[in-house]
């Protein structure tokens, strides 16, 4: 099985000396990664807000994300265009999680689409001058500011990221954009009444343009629920082309799996037939990459 993971926070773990190509202690590293099959990998660098210089501190994680790559002798890759894919090795996709990083600086953008940042995660679980999240008011979207950052993302071909987003921020988004958009590692609020999780209108405004849901291994995010209950959610009330695996491994401290390695088991339990699985494994986060960043 071929897997992609839309969402680790594994970086952090780079800066403080784990070595992520060997066996490590954590969840995520490239043994873990081979064995679970998992070829495509998002690493998000999230800077706490009230970091003096959360810029700064988020190009110090992209830094460290390229040395590894470079130290990896080929066994990984950063894509930065679609026709960079090489399903024979470990694809990292990076991310920035937060509209704060920008610190309201549009041209901040350019820089780090120039250093390979292709996902962008607007929010986190506190509001920023682009947009509101879901935990502070789930009633608000986007500033103005923030719609002239996003069609800049669209400009450039990145991924807009909706996860911590408030409904109302999913909502205008989709109206705004033509492209693709992803809730990277999010469960459904329909299981578990968490403002965290998305709700149906969020869901129905990612349907509306073709994007995916990564749904998170999270244990208080999945709630009551199982895993499997929110696959078969997404699904059934919308549609299987919504479906993405989104761990938040290194982000979380109660995953339902131990690491990486044992994806391919929670999935292959879910009693999916074979086109959905590998539409939730990869080929629906796959179509949306070739939309946004080829």
């Amino acid at each position: 099985m071929v897997v992609a993971d839309l969402h680790t926070d594994s970086v952090y773990r780079i800066k403080r000396g784990d070595d992520l190509l060997g066996m490590t202690s954590g969840p995520v590293d490239l043994i873990k990664l081979k064995k679970g099959g998992v070829k495509v990998v998002v690493f998000a660098c999230w800077v706490k807000p009230a970091d003096p210089d959360p810029f700064g501190s988020a190009l110090e994680m992209i830094e460290a994300i390229w040395e590894t790559v470079e130290r990896s002798r080929g066994r990984m890759r950063v894509v930065e265009r679609f026709a960079d894919l090489d399903l024979e090795k470990i694809n990292l996709i990076i991310g920035v999680e937060g509209g704060h990083i920008f610190e309201k600086r549009i041209e901040r953008i350019n820089l780090l689409y120039r250093l390979g940042v292709r996902v962008f995660t607007i929010t986190w679980n506190n509001s920023n001058s682009l947009a509101h999240s879901a935990y502070d008011n789930d009633n608000k979207g986007l500033s103005r500011k923030g719609r002239r950052f996003l069609l800049r993302i669209e400009e450039l071909g990145g991924v807009v990221d909706v996860s911590h987003a408030s409904t109302k921020t999913v909502i205008d988004i989709s109206r705004l954009l033509e492209i693709p958009i992803i809730a990277s590692h999010s469960c459904l609020r329909a299981l578990n009444p968490d403002l965290r999780n998305l709700s149906d209108p969020a869901i129905d405004a990612i349907a509306e343009r073709d994007g995916v849901v990564g749904i998170n291994l999270s244990r208080r995010h999945l709630g009551p629920h199982p895993f499997r209950d929110h696959v078969d959610y997404l699904k059934d009330e919308f549609s299987p082309r919504l479906l993405a695996l989104g761990s938040d491994f290194d982000g979380i401290k109660d995953p339902i799996i131990p690491d990486s390695a044992h994806i391919p088991e929670l999935l292959k339990g879910l009693g999916l037939n074979k086109k959905v699985l590998g539409q939730l494994a990869i080929r629906n986060f796959l179509r949306v990459l070739k939309r946004c960043v080829s």
